[in-house]
């Protein structure tokens, strides 16, 4: 457990490391690029599910906002086709490939944070987590009959074949993020964006528009002039109360984005302490204790969480602790009414060419669906 720190700077030990991170990311880049050539020429094998495969997936490593958006187009698409989501199920303590039912004690142990979480919000659309996600894929196929997969964290994901790629691009990045790993948080260099069927650029609220309009000149030259690029923002709802007191607790992959939230809401709450967790944090009795400690001795009244990290921590929390557990709730959706029409017609694209439809094929200027 730690307090806020920025995530914007860079890390000290980058800078005094930096010649040698340097070379680290030029053979880690190297690697990642000769990857995806060995899928390109068939000695990897990319195998079919026997489903249309929507990948939602970034090029940054953590923090780009995939799950909720990945439940924003469950519920967008759930009411028009059956849709079922696969996901890695990052943290889990369990192998293979399983259905996740988040009713069952210990979900989160069993299934991950991000699938049990999906899996209690969109109740009627089925979440198989595994390790191999072809067979996940396969297995959710053959219980389920679904028509659309949605693969969670699958850009580079390369042995499932999917039939479309969304991949997501953090606005609010700093730019050091934008150099590969170790030195920075590319996941394999900016180029690979031109696998890319769309991107969104996510938590563009904050962000000043010269500043968006020249990543998108960037995108656009890494990705291709044509590539659709659809902006999306965030916000945050919980219930809210004048003037109140509040404890602040997060075990993301950029905790400081959800407190900045939190601070910015209408309701003006004092923030007693910020206190951040490492991404995917498994919490224990301990930590709960702790947090209601640290909330009673500051005079808060309720210490508020993520719905993430409520899959884990609410379980933990004791009737016995004298203050309250809240937890807010993150949404995404279409920054622009021009961002909402460029998503309706990718609708109709996804949507028609999973159906059959003719005409629905190579209608994204970008290029052909079926790659």
């Amino acid at each position: 457990m730690k307090s806020k720190s920025s995530q914007s700077a860079e890390p000290v030990w980058q800078k005094v490391f930096a010649p040698i991170l340097a070379v680290l990311s030029f053979v880690f880049g190297a690697l990642a690029v000769f990857r995806v050539w060995l899928y390109h020429i068939g000695v990897l094998p990319s195998e079919s599910s026997g489903s249309f495969v929507v990948s939602i997936g970034n090029i940054q490593a953590g923090g780009t906002g995939k799950t909720p958006v990945t439940a924003f187009f469950a519920s967008r698409w759930r009411q028009r086709l059956r849709i079922g989501i696969v996901s890695r199920g990052y943290g889990r303590k369990t192998k293979g490939s399983l259905r996740v039912i988040p009713q069952v004690a210990d979900a989160a142990s069993l299934y991950g944070d991000e699938p049990t979480w999906l899996a209690q919000t969109l109740k009627d659309v089925p979440v198989q987590v595994g390790e191999r996600r072809v067979s996940a894929a396969q297995d959710l196929i053959s219980t389920e009959g679904v028509k659309l997969i949605l693969l969670d964290d699958g850009f580079q994901h390369l042995a499932l074949r999917r039939s479309f790629d969304f991949v997501l691009v953090d606005a609010s990045a700093a730019s050091w993020h934008w150099r590969l790993l170790p030195w920075g948080r590319l996941r394999e260099p900016a180029r690979g964006l031109s696998r890319a069927d769309a991107i969104l650029i996510t938590k563009t609220e904050g962000v000043s528009e010269p500043n968006l309009s020249e990543l998108e000149r960037q995108l656009r030259r890494w990705a291709g002039p044509k590539i659709p690029l659809v902006r999306f923002c965030q916000h945050l709802s919980f219930e809210a109360r004048p003037e109140e007191v509040l404890l602040v607790a997060a075990g993301l992959a950029n905790p400081n984005a959800f407190f900045s939230m939190v601070e910015a809401d209408g309701s003006k709450p004092r923030i007693a302490d910020r206190i951040a967790f490492k991404d995917h944090h498994v919490y224990i009795q301990a930590d709960a204790s702790r947090l209601a400690a640290r909330a009673v001795q500051l005079g808060a009244s309720r210490v508020l969480i993520t719905e993430k990290d409520a899959v884990k921590l609410q379980p933990l929390w004791r009737d016995d602790f004298k203050v309250e557990l809240a937890i807010a709730r993150l949404e995404v959706r279409p920054a622009r009414e021009s961002d909402g029409v460029q998503l309706e017609r990718i609708d109709e694209i996804i949507l028609g060419q999973v159906r059959g439809k003719v005409g629905a094929r190579n209608q994204l200027p970008h290029r052909d669906l079926t790659h």
